[in-house]
């Protein structure tokens, strides 16, 4: 010890001590090990017999490396996981997620270390009755990848000697998936679109309302001519986008953290424009002095963090009917939107494979989740 060592400390053997703990009639055990300090009540205030219980304590550190990892609260190492990936896409789902049903359950675990196997079924079951209604094994699904990769971070980062598991549950019970819009539908949903941008430009009281409207017309249209996740839209900086090729680059953004190429229609390119030049027209500059803006975002530069409510009272304007499975559209039934057009497309249709690719998710999942094609659509390859 380099400090002074406390009256009546008394080393047991090199760097291991046993010393007086004011409040308390025991003695306390201490010593250092891999620049962390270890303190631990002997439980007696008999010296001879704290010998042993230091003896003991400092063996069963040594021999069980759980006990060696620094003490992080769950909290902190969530907070720390959330920071190594805010530049990405996943980023606001993966905070929302955690902040809403990770923290109320697992925010007691003082350390993460002290988290087991048995503690994760724990979570599941005050998940599954957290609310009036049980989240289906697709919501369960989602939720836990976040859950997972919370997890494998605080493997990596040593502040857990091994992440528990976390299940993957069958899906096979939920036939219910996110609609799409039929091509009816879409028409319907841009044409009220552009009619509440001209009732704002009409109606001083709505003026202030022209961008957003114009933002969320542009957005619905990029979105359903692009197949990117409503998250990737949300992390978009102009740097991304080619405008020679009509091409994305997306490094890092998604669930796979590689570079994507995403090959856009050419109503997503007109719409990235319209975008960028009323951004241009308030900025006063030129297309690189905005390069690392988001694309996203209002006339002044302003970030636009969520569609949500936007696009809820658009869809509302529509009237447009709720699906019969009783789940309703939303800003991620234009991705459901672009698979279903690509795969139907009876003039130019699109393997799934390269839809994989484009979409930057498996064929599997194209079949299982964006896939909503019938039997109909093929009828001119089939009969």
């Amino acid at each position: 010890m380099s400090a002074k060592p406390k009256a009546g400390t008394i080393e047991v053997f090199d760097g291991v001590y046993i010393t007086p703990v004011k409040q308390s009639k025991y003695l306390q055990i201490y010593f250092r090990h891999k620049n962390r300090t270890y303190r631990k009540s002997a439980k007696t205030a008999d010296v001879d017999l704290a010998k042993k219980a230091a003896h003991s304590f400092y063996k069963e550190v040594l021999s069980n490396p759980s006990l060696q990892t620094k003490k992080v609260p769950f909290a902190e190492c969530a907070d720390r996981y959330l920071n190594s990936i805010k530049h990405e896409a996943k980023h606001q789902y993966h905070k929302e997620t955690y902040e809403r049903h990770f923290l109320p359950f697992f925010g007691k675990f003082s350390t993460v270390a002290n988290l087991t196997e048995a503690d994760v079924p724990d979570y599941m079951d005050y998940r599954r009755n957290k609310g009036t209604k049980p989240p289906t094994p697709s919501t369960l699904n989602r939720e836990n990848v976040v859950l997972r990769q919370l997890l494998k971070y605080s493997e990596r980062a040593g502040l857990i000697k091994r992440a528990p598991s976390v299940p993957h549950l069958s899906e096979k019970s939920t036939k219910n998936r996110r609609p799409h819009f039929t091509r009816d539908e879409y028409r319907i949903l841009l044409k009220t679109a552009r009619s509440r941008i001209g009732e704002a430009q009409r109606d001083k009281l709505l003026h202030r309302q022209i961008d957003n409207r114009r933002l969320i017309y542009d957005a619905v249209i990029f979105l359903a001519n692009s197949g990117l996740r409503v998250g990737e839209l949300h992390a978009l900086t102009w740097r991304d986008v080619d405008w020679n090729n009509g091409d994305l680059r997306l490094p890092g953004i998604g669930k796979v953290r590689s570079t994507r190429t995403v090959i856009l229609k050419g109503a997503a390119v007109n719409a990235l424009r319209r975008i960028q030049k009323r951004r241009l027209a308030q900025h006063g500059g030129t297309q690189a002095a905005i390069a690392n803006e988001l694309v996203v975002s209002l006339p002044d530069g302003t970030p636009v963090k969520s569609f949500k409510k936007a696009f809820g009272s658009l869809l509302q304007a529509t009237q447009i009917a709720t699906p019969a499975n009783g789940i309703k559209h939303s800003l991620t039934s234009l991705r459901h939107t672009y698979a279903t057009f690509a795969i139907t497309n009876k003039q130019k249709r699109v393997p799934k494979s390269g839809l994989a690719k484009q979409m930057g998710t498996s064929q599997k999942m194209i079949e299982q989740h964006y896939g909503h094609e019938e039997v109909d659509d093929f009828r001119d390859l089939l009969n």
